[in-house]
């Protein structure tokens, strides 16, 4: 009887630990938590498409903190506020602050901003895919959020605010995409990766401006910038080790620009030229676009073409005949050479 009894409890605690993965459809935004009841606090996973609003986030938020919700994807979700008067979609301030199990989030593909301190001090968060949309993150959203190692900025980004990766310390690479067509000046804040203490190499593309302590703190081997005229830096932008030690490479025939005309750049004992080549630029003419998304290249043409791929070492891996419209090309993460009849093109997908 004994026995029986230990096995039933057995079978009980089982069930009831059982990690779930739940897709859900938000018809009206503030009724999530009725949709998950009564598997809220074994939800490990969640998908949810329809609309949001502050309750909602609430709800997941509190989901990561008393029960096992690591994963969230709100890839096909609208944000929608009573209190928020603006047009663009929004995650809202303090969204996931201190969520400290959440892992992985995919963010809502029309999302515009990050608000302040939406992900702040979530420790374990290893994984945040930014949408095209994404033109603003707003002061100390992403502050301690130390699982972080990669991050990949989409080219409309127009604003990092203070403090925005403070203290981020296992960050280690940081890619801005970049588009010519956009035309944009990324704006980046005073503190904003301060005390990310494994960044190593930064690829700076065209029209920056990057406020003072930006990257102090940070032990930078080598910075490549692309632009023929240096961004725009305050005096105390990098710190003195930085200054001293890192190597910067700029394309060739901008040694001048950097090492003499440049009151700021000029600070930096190793400057060099160097052929730069772009990785993850989007590339734009009038018939083709082509940039890397996680797990895929994205060909957007205006009339059909043929494609080869190739990985770094120079090895065929496929070719392709791409349609007029969004092609996509599913591919493991790494850098890839696309050539057309008329262009090549080196991606990196994530």
């Amino acid at each position: 009887m004994k026995n029986i009894l230990l096995l039933s409890f057995l079978l009980i605690t089982i069930c009831s630990s059982a990690q779930i993965v739940k897709t859900v459809e938000v018809k009206e935004p503030g009724t999530l938590y009725s949709l998950l009841e009564p598997e809220i606090n074994n939800i490990s996973k969640l998908i949810i498409s329809g609309e949001l609003n502050k309750e909602d986030f609430l709800v997941m938020n509190n989901m990561t903190k008393k029960g096992i919700l690591k994963n969230i994807d709100i890839y096909e979700c609208i944000v929608n506020y009573v209190d928020n008067y603006s047009s663009y979609q929004e995650i809202p301030r303090k969204a996931f602050e201190n969520c400290n199990n959440l892992e992985n989030i995919i963010l809502p593909k029309e999302c515009a901003v990050i608000s302040t301190d939406a992900f702040y001090n979530c420790t374990s968060l290893n994984d945040i895919e930014f949408p095209e949309s994404l033109y603003r993150i707003e002061a100390d959203a992403f502050e301690n959020c130390s699982g972080l190692k990669k991050i990949i900025f989409p080219a409309g980004l127009t604003e990092l605010y203070s403090g925005t990766f403070f203290n981020c310390s296992n960050l280690e690479e940081i890619i801005f995409s970049y588009n010519p067509s956009l035309d944009k000046t990324l704006r980046i804040s005073q503190h904003c990766f301060q005390r990310c203490t494994n960044l190593r190499k930064i690829v700076f593309p065209s029209n920056f401006q990057i406020g003072y302590f930006t990257f102090y703190e940070c032990p930078l081997k080598e910075i490549v910038c692309e632009s023929m005229e240096p961004p725009i830096i305050d005096s105390k932008s990098f710190d003195d080790d930085t200054k001293n030690n890192c190597n910067v490479f700029v394309p060739k025939g901008a040694y001048n620009n950097y090492a003499w005309k440049s009151q700021n750049w000029s600070d930096f004992k190793n400057i060099s030229e160097k052929d730069v080549t772009t990785i993850n630029k989007k590339i734009a003419d009038s018939d083709l676009i082509v940039y890397g998304q996680k797990e895929a290249l994205i060909l957007k043409s205006l009339k059909p073409g043929k494609a080869f791929i190739y990985n770094v070492k120079g090895q065929l891996i496929q070719n392709i005949e791409y349609q007029c419209g969004t092609n996509y090309i599913m591919v493991n993460e790494g850098i890839y050479i696309i050539k057309t009849s008329e262009q090549t093109f080196k991606i990196y997908v994530r």
